[in-house]
């Protein structure tokens, strides 16, 4: 099974504010959360770790993009 991260433990494993990483959802860096509650949001480890490696690899801001993109597209076929 997947492991599932909240926020504060998102941004522990990017070490980045609230602020930036929320930037980066909006940037088309990082995959929204899930919403799976009024107030709670998550996000797939899995999705996460492939973000973090990408980045960690050197990869430019269009290719973690398109990794965003191909993420949220492999969500939505799951679903």
């Amino acid at each position: 099974m997947k492991k599932l991260f909240r926020i504060k433990e998102a941004l522990s494993i990017f070490g980045v504010s609230n602020s930036t990483f929320y930037d980066w959802i909006t940037q088309g860096l990082m995959t929204p959360g899930v919403r799976v509650g009024s107030r709670t949001v998550i996000w797939p480890e899995n999705e996460l770790e492939a973000i973090r490696s990408a980045w960690v690899a050197g990869k430019e801001e269009d290719e973690i993009k398109a990794l965003v993109e191909e993420l949220i597209e492999a969500r939505q076929e799951a679903a």
